[in-house]
Order: C-alpha cells, then sequence, then structure tokens
C-alpha cells in the first residue's frame, strides 16, 4: 500500500488525522534509542518476576502434593482405627 492509500483508510477510521511524516530508518533509529534503556529495565524486571512466579508455583505444586500425601495417610489411618474398632 502508499500512504496516499493509509491516509485514505485513516480518513474514513479517524477523520482529521494525519499519518505522520515519513522517517529515514536512522531517525527512526535516533527516536527510539531514548526507549531502549527503558526496554531494557522493563525486560529485565519482567524477565525477573516471570522467574519468582515460577518458583512459586513450584513451591506451591509441592505443598499441594504434600498435602494429598498427608490426606491420603489420614484417610489409612481412619479406616485402619474404623477397621480395628470393629474386629
Amino acid at each position: 500500500m502508499s500512504r496516499e492509500t493509509d491516509q485514505k483508510i485513516l480518513d474514513m477510521l479517524m477523520p482529521g488525522l494525519e499519518l505522520p511524516a515519513p522517517r529515514t530508518e536512522e531517525e527512526f533509529i535516533l527516536a527510539t534509542q531514548p526507549i531502549n534503556p527503558e526496554l531494557e529495565e522493563l525486560e529485565t524486571q519482567i524477565r525477573s518476576e516471570t522467574i519468582i512466579a515460577m518458583y512459586l508455583m513450584d513451591q506451591l505444586n509441592l505443598k499441594k502434593k504434600l498435602i494429598h500425601e498427608l490426606y491420603e495417610i489420614e484417610r489409612a489411618l481412619k479406616s485402619e482405627i474404623v477397621e480395628r474398632s470393629r474386629g
């Protein structure tokens, strides 16, 4: 598509809004450079939070497994008590 076609589509969707002036690759790189450190910091923060969330999920799963095992032991002991009281 051409810029003219893009602008016609934009005019239909949002009248009065104009496409920004075209940039060279160098202008684009220069315009985005101040953003990059912030993006890198955000990426590092998200990576750290993901690792922490995965660790916490593993811990939760271990605790759930332990609770299930304890429940099974409790059930077996109760069954044994009931059987002894009958016999």
